[in-house]
């Protein structure tokens, strides 16, 4: 009789008989989960007949045979079936079926005809084989299993792997090890059935995991905590009993002495483990997430913060959003949102839902509760923290949060692993005793909600750079307007003196104050109504550019006009494009020396009418032209300029619905060519009244 062989079978045959019974309790009678069942009676029966030759019963050497291949012909048909949904190839899963069908027809004949050899002590040849076979067609079912199930699909089918896969791979060592020497290992053969209990919790997860089967295992958690805490100790003291027994055997004279002394420590040691709070709460926490259904549905729940999220957008809210998604979770009745103040570097209150506004208080880096929050990322029950200070560390509040007798629950708001800051909320239905999922899920939504709340900052301050922004180009706008409109007027307060008398020069100063107001006042209409689009009109290209010719003729070298003998008529604000035309101009000018050309141009392209502005100046590389020319506030003349004359003057052909086109070298001079939308009709009444208004 063997003591060790009849306890690793009976534990198996037990552990076997209660994972079917909990199968059948829940089966609905689905094919893969019958299947499953039938190999965990399988199981049963194969270990308790190894169980009871162990304690010395003459069971039949052929019931043995015939127990070992059905008991491994139950699993290769589970797999086989579970390998079909999975599309692994059909001569695969037959010549698996062939082989355990096979050996048990062999088995089967050899029990009827009465043979009575011992497999521990004579195997047969053919039975090793066959048990050899048999076991490497499971291994190869398991790895196609594995192999073809989808990515997704391989978190369900993990611990089923492990768990079969365990079985196979150690009846593979025991029967490889028993072909090579003729004989099979007691030692292995007696520890086969812890082995294959061993194998049992993992099948349990497996079974968890993939309802699919029909199979919705349910033990009482209690039952399981202390099933598992009762398995776990008695494991121990089963260790303990080992160890002493090998020290007291080659301790020699202080054997007996260092026996005791083990025996005595290992005690100790158990007895504070069975006491350990966070051990136990760590085992829950363990059963919980293997074994169980989840507490909330996820989904649910997802659902429920995106509604919230939803309401937020509509009502511009996102501080009492924060504190309504979470109240929602624990039933709290209110709340109130602290977030880190940047500028003074403290964390004050923002927002209070249902409760008042706590604007006195605030809370510095080095607070102990932001330091704790920080670091440990928990959230804090209050009632818990109140009854059992150790678990938080002994952390101590400030005084005007402690005195707050109806808080329930401190919520850390991470971005990342930095606190932006944290939820007080309330006391309500569920805001004690706490489980791991409650805690789990008030962190993951803290952590949504900390991104959601730094995206809408970031979309506030955002909002307010544009808003500066097109203030300040408005003002560089008007800036260069008037920097335009001063350099005007000064050049007339200059030459006013010398050519005072001369009538052409008082025509002239007539006709440039005459421009300087009309600028002025699209200025100041600019000002009241803001950066709209120009007011369209037919406009006649030649009349435009000589008005913008007339304008720089006193500058050297003077532009000269190569109209062409048609008539060009183009949808523009004749005042814009006089001013784009002119500013074209003046820097081809500016470019160009004194005994060189300005040529201005006119032609009709298409749709388009296009006015070519070309000087044989200094020109400008490729590089200047794409990233420099129309950038603003990029200018190449010092102080003297502001850099975005060039970049108003494609805006406005932009919002006239234009393009600006340009080409130009080093040395070689440079093109500018402004297209605008082309007017094909006859002009009308109003555009002729329009032309004689500004001739």
């Amino acid at each position: 009789m063997s003591l060790f062989g009849l306890v690793s079978y009976a534990v198996a045959a037990g552990l076997f008989l209660i994972f079917a019974l909990l199968m059948l309790t829940s089966w609905r009678g689905r094919l893969q989960g019958g299947l499953l069942v039938t190999a965990a009676l399988a199981c049963t029966l194969w270990a308790a007949l190894n169980a009871a030759r162990a304690a010395g019963y003459p069971v039949p050497i052929g019931a043995m045979m015939v127990s070992e291949f059905l008991r491994a012909g139950a699993w290769i048909v589970f797999l086989t079936a579970l390998a079909q949904t999975l599309g692994v190839s059909r001569p695969t899963r037959v010549l698996a079926n062939v082989a355990w069908i096979g050996a048990l027809a062999w088995a089967g004949t050899l029990w009827l005809r009465g043979h009575t050899a011992l497999v521990s002590q004579d195997p047969g040849t053919l039975f090793i084989a066959l048990a050899v076979a048999t076991t490497v067609m499971g291994l190869v079912l398991i790895e196609q299993i594995y192999r073809n199930a989808p990515a997704e699909a391989r978190w369900a089918l993990k611990y089923l792997v492990l768990g079969v896969g365990g079985l196979f791979a150690f009846d593979l060592y025991l029967y490889s090890d028993a072909y090579l020497f003729k004989a099979v290992s007691g030692d292995a053969w007696k520890a086969r059935g812890l082995v294959n209990a061993m194998m049992v919790p993992l099948l349990a997860i497996a079974a968890r995991r993939n309802p699919q089967w029909s199979l919705e295992l349910f033990v009482s958690r209690h039952v399981v905590f202390y099933s598992t805490s009762l398995t776990v100790i008695g494991a121990g003291l089963i260790v303990m009993a080992f160890g002493g027994y090998y020290i007291r055997a080659l301790g020699g004279t202080w054997g007996g002495a260092a026996q005791i002394v083990f025996v005595a420590g290992a005690v100790v040691t158990l007895v504070i483990l069975v006491w350990s709070g966070s051990l136990r709460a760590r085992l829950k926490v363990f059963l919980g997430k293997h074994f169980y259904e989840n507490k909330f549905d996820y989904r649910e729940e997802w659902l429920k913060l995106i509604a919230t999220l939803a309401e937020q957008v509509d009502s511009g809210d996102s501080a009492s959003m924060a504190i309504r998604a979470l109240s929602s979770i624990v039933g709290s009745s209110g709340g109130s949102l602290w977030l880190f103040d940047d500028e003074q570097q403290v964390y004050r209150c923002r927002e209070a839902w249902q409760e008042r506004l706590d604007d006195v208080h605030h809370l510095s880096r080095d607070d102990a509760l932001v330091r704790f929050l920080d670091e440990r990322h928990w959230v804090i029950e209050m009632q818990e923290l109140r009854e059992h200070a150790d678990r938080y560390g002994l952390l101590v509040l400030p005084d005007w949060i402690e005195q707050r007798a109806n808080l329930g629950l401190l919520v850390p708001l991470l971005l990342g692993n930095t606190l932006t800051g944290f939820v007080c909320l309330q006391k309500g239905q569920r805001t004690r005793n706490l489980d791991y999922e409650d805690r789990d899920l008030l962190k993951t939504i803290g952590r949504q909600l900390a991104t959601h709340i730094a995206r809408h900052e970031a979309d506030r301050r955002l909002t307010e750079s544009r808003q500066f922004e097109a203030y300040h180009r408005l003002t560089a706008f008007i800036m260069h307007d008037l920097k335009n409109l001063i350099a005007q007027l000064s050049m007339i307060v200059r030459n006013a003196e010398k050519h005072r008398h001369n009538p052409e020069f008082v025509e002239d100063m007539i006709d440039t104050v005459a421009n300087s107001v009309e600028r002025m006042n699209r200025l100041m209409e600019q000002l009241l109504l803001g950066e709209a689009a120009p007011r369209g009109g037919e406009v006649d290209l030649r009349e435009a550019t000589e008005r913008a010719i007339h304008r720089c003729r006193g500058r050297r070298p003077a532009p000269v006009l190569d109209a062409g003998g048609e008539q060009v008529r183009v949808n523009a604000e004749a005042g814009r494009l006089v001013q784009v035309l002119e500013h074209l101009i003046r820097n081809a000018q500016d470019a160009t020396p004194e005994d060189g050309t300005v040529t201005v141009s006119i032609r009709s392209h298409d749709s388009t009418g296009c006015v070519r502005v070309e000087d044989s100046g200094c020109g400008m590389d490729g590089e200047f032209v794409r990233e420099r020319l129309f950038k603003p506030f990029d200018s190449t003349k010092g102080t003297k300029g502001m850099g975005i004359g060039a970049y108003q003057v494609r805006e406005y052909v932009r919002m006239m619905g234009g393009q600006i086109q340009v080409v130009s070298a080093l040395g070689e001079g440079s093109v500018f060519e402004v297209h605008l939308p082309q007017v094909i009709a006859p002009p009308s009444a109003a555009a002729a009244g329009h032309r004689a208004e500004v001739a």
